[in-house]
């Protein structure tokens, strides 16, 4: 999986960081299972291009992806 593979391989996340990332991906992926969401992306930092992201004050993404190090998007029926 890309993104398993991203988040092991990152030296831009903290290994707490990476952990909860890690977490977060299986959830989704079991979501998708589940038939509660369609599909997904997670930005994780330095690792992919996260747009309108310059000013984390503005935006709540820019502010997670600097506190937690990813963040993601998901698309479809909404999770629970």
């Amino acid at each position: 999986m890309r993104y398993r593979r991203q988040i092991e391989l990152s030296t831009a996340l903290s290994d707490e960081e990476k952990q909860e990332a890690l977490q977060e991906l299986n959830k989704m992926l079991e979501d998708g299972a589940a038939g509660r969401i369609s599909d997904f992306r997670m930005i994780i930092r330095g690792q992919q291009r996260a747009t309108h992201l310059d000013r984390a004050r503005l935006s709540g993404r820019a502010r997670e992806l600097n506190e937690k190090g990813f963040y993601r998007i998901h698309s479809g029926v909404q999770i629970q």
